[in-house]
């Protein structure tokens, strides 16, 4: 009886042991010979062991309910980011369009331009005519807004492409 007395309480000291090991984590913190530390969580044989913490789990629904939060508002995140691309993208494609229609306006006004309007030819003493200084300053304003659009249309499909 004395045995069955003394073996008891050893079974239950044992399955004490085993349920707080399965429960809490040992870690161990080893000081190796260089200097470094280094953490484990088995025993290690080399270095001097220098602490042992016990680590106690999480409370697994406040650790659910963690997770679960943390999913939400990395889904929030996402979203944020989705709705900010696309609205970038759509802002990309409108400037796209605004600086299709300004480079087709811009051609169209030096296609229109190259006709010299009244004042523009002056004659020669030879009866024949040339064209005055504010007729090519005027095409060449006409060429530069035409080149300002190409450059303003080329940015925006630049600036789409870096979006995708």
């Amino acid at each position: 009886m004395t045995r069955i007395h003394w073996g008891i309480p050893f079974v239950l000291v044992l399955f004490a042991g085993t349920a707080l090991s399965a429960n809490a984590e040992q870690i161990y913190r080893w000081r190796m010979s260089d200097g470094t530390a280094l953490y484990t969580d088995v025993p290690y044989n080399e270095g001097k062991l220098e602490k042992t913490l016990t680590v106690p789990p999480p409370d697994s629904k406040e650790a659910e309910q963690a997770e679960r939060a943390k999913l939400r508002r990395e889904a929030a995140q996402a979203t944020r980011i989705a709705e900010h691309r696309e609205l970038s993208l759509d802002t990309a494609d409108t400037e796209i369009r605004a600086a299709s229609l300004a480079l087709e306006s811009a051609k169209i006004k030096l296609h229109a331009g190259l006709e010299p309007r009244g004042g523009e030819r002056l004659a020669t003493v030879g009866g024949n005519t040339r064209l005055s200084d504010a007729y090519w300053r005027r095409g060449r304003a006409l060429e530069q807004a035409v080149q300002g659009a190409q450059e303003r249309l080329s940015n925006a499909y630049i600036a789409r492409n870096d979006l995708r």
